[in-house]
């Protein structure tokens, strides 16, 4: 069994958890496509439930979307940051951190 095998998030409420966090923490508004590679990049999330997520934290309000020329950008909303606040703790330490080091090299 492969280490990326034991850190799968396969629960909806880690997979929101883990895109709010990323949202956070990059600081800066994102593109769709910009957030998915984050996400999906390090194999902790796969691409469905990453969409299914994204879709409804959109939808809930806890991302927000800005239109951009010809495409949009996200960020986490205040209710968003709240609802981190809350749950953050419960994400795996080593899940935030290489994710976030790999977010920022991507964005880089």
């Amino acid at each position: 069994m492969e280490k990326s095998d034991i850190l799968k998030l396969t629960d909806k409420i880690d997979i929101k958890v883990f895109i709010l966090y990323l949202l956070k923490n990059v600081g800066e508004p994102l593109e769709y496509t910009t957030v998915n590679d984050i996400v999906v990049q390090d194999e902790f999330v796969n691409y469905f439930d990453f969409a299914l997520c994204f879709s409804e934290l959109l939808e809930a309000g806890q991302i927000e979307e800005y239109p951009v020329e010809n495409d949009n950008l996200y960020s986490i909303s205040e209710s968003g940051k709240v609802i981190l606040e809350s749950y953050e703790s419960s994400l795996l330490p080593v899940i935030r951190e290489r994710a976030l080091k790999s977010a920022l090299r991507l964005i880089a």
